[in-house]
């Protein structure tokens, strides 16, 4: 999907008792993402063969979402009744039945598979998923056999979480452009420096302690969030094509250096990291615009003695405590780092 399209208005519509297609193909046609949604059983046949002359007739822009169905199992025998969906999600699922009937949808390009307690292991195995453009898998308690996507040619976004088998095989994904992970810390990620389209690598939940498997790479944007133990990043130097970097809630890291020149960051956000106490390296940092620094150790007086880059036009850092937030937002605003208006 285009970043243009990214940024359009998502509309929800949920448990919709019947489908009004005149207001959603205007949505559609004003240039929205929409998502018809049901978190129960209210479906009628009625309804989804509606939906499924839509998803005919539109593109991935809309979606067909199952979510939740608490009191039940859903069953994938559902799905025959949209056989021409491009966008499909099933997530928040605790069970699910029947997963087979997955095989027959014929039209899809985004999919996206969060449940609970998969049963079945294998289930990217069908040949109608290989032309996936974007796939999303999670599985909590039951592990999924990701060798499959070794044979995934078209695929360019991928997230993978949970318990998963076989994850090397996602350094097999040639056209791979964005990269979201949640995998345990026992799981190596070596198998990201094979990736040479990657552009895009999230971290987000999961756990390790630092990044050291991964060597030179050309990704563009890097998010770091809620991984458990993370508390070293002393390679951060081999991310040279970086231009924004995300960096929340890692409470064990103590210590950031941009000790090599990254002639590209220009972005740089640092969230809720409380023991982060030693920042050091701006002057590496030629092109870099946008700093956020909230929450840290990081002792302000000392921080902002640093060269920094003729570029920064936007710096914001904060403590949490209003008191003393004020007196460090006067002293940038005597820098020429206003808060916006």
């Amino acid at each position: 999907m285009a970043p243009d399209q990214q940024q359009r208005e998502q509309i929800r519509i949920d448990n919709p008792p019947f489908i009004d297609r005149s207001s959603l193909e205007k949505d559609w046609n004003d240039g929205h993402s929409i998502t018809v949604q049901f978190s129960r059983p209210v479906y009628t046949d009625e309804i989804l063969r509606e939906l499924d002359e839509l998803c005919a007739k539109l593109d991935d822009r809309l979606t067909v979402r199952f979510y939740g169905h608490y009191s039940s199992s859903f069953d994938f025998r559902t799905l025959l009744l949209i056989p021409r969906v491009k966008s499909l999600y099933l997530d928040c699922l605790a069970e699910v039945s029947h997963t087979e009937e997955l095989a027959r949808l014929e039209h899809l390009y985004r999919l996206n598979l969060n449940v609970y307690e998969l049963e079945d292991p294998e289930i990217l195995r069908s040949d109608n998923l290989r032309s996936l453009g974007e796939l999303g898998v999670h599985s909590e308690k039951k592990t999924i056999n990701v060798e499959y996507l070794k044979e995934f040619r078209e695929l360019h976004t991928l997230h993978a979480g949970g318990k998963v088998k076989n994850a090397d095989a996602i350094g097999y994904v040639a056209e791979l452009e964005t990269l979201s992970l949640n995998l345990g810390g026992r799981i190596p990620l070596d198998f990201v420096n094979r990736l040479g389209r990657l552009k895009r690598l999230i971290l987000l939940g999961g756990g390790r302690e630092n990044l050291d498997e991964i060597g030179e790479i050309g990704i563009e944007y890097l998010r770091i969030d809620r991984v458990v133990g993370f508390s070293s990043f002393a390679n951060l130097g081999n991310f040279k094509a970086l231009r924004e970097l995300r960096i929340e809630d890692q409470p064990r890291l103590t210590e950031l250096h941009f000790d090599a020149l990254l002639e590209r960051l220009e972005d740089i956000m640092i969230v809720n990291c409380k023991t982060l106490s030693s920042f050091t390296g701006l002057e590496n940092l030629p092109s870099l615009r946008k700093l956020v620094l909230f929450k840290m150790a990081v002792d302000f007086e000392t921080f902002i003695q640093q060269r920094r880059p003729e570029t920064l036009s936007f710096f914001t850092f904060a403590t949490g405590k209003a008191k003393v937030d004020r007196e460090i937002q006067r002293t940038l605003d005597e820098l020429g780092y206003p808060l916006p208006d």
